[in-house]
């Protein structure tokens, strides 16, 4: 099985030690894997702009929460953070108006970006805000 087709799975190591966001950024990946599931099973025209739908505005409210946790917290790597955040909106919203005016998307292309961008960005960006957290609430 190719790393495309392997569903994304949480890892205790993941965590950040804050419940909340911990729990958003597994509801993120559940969503990327129901957005895979839909592609593999080949209902991506049905699904595609329900799921994508659906991350933007979860991803949105996820961001305001874990941007405010970070203003709360004074993480110094905010302002590259939010940047980060901005960025993947853009991009996410962009491929949502590309298929919404009838471009064809490829279903990998689309698995890719999502699993790339999330995997990097829990991972590598929210792991070091979760560092931060460790160290100042100890």
């Amino acid at each position: 099985m190719d790393s495309l087709s392997k569903r994304l799975r949480w890892k205790d190591k993941h965590s950040i030690g804050d419940e909340t966001l911990d729990a958003q950024h597994k509801q993120l990946l559940d969503i990327a894997n129901e957005l895979q599931c839909a592609l593999h099973d080949g209902k991506a025209d049905e699904v595609l702009n329900e799921h994508l739908d659906h991350l933007i505005s979860f991803t949105q409210l996820h961001f305001r929460e874990e941007e405010q946790s970070m203003r709360d917290h004074h993480y110094p790597g905010f302002s590259q953070h939010k940047a980060e955040h901005d960025r993947l909106i853009l991009q996410v919203t962009d491929l949502q108006e590309q298929i919404s005016r009838g471009q064809k998307m490829y279903s990998m292309d689309v698995i890719y970006f999502l699993k790339h961008w999330m995997m990097r960005h829990v991972v590598t960006e929210d792991d070091a805000f979760g560092l931060h957290l460790k160290k100042h609430n100890t």
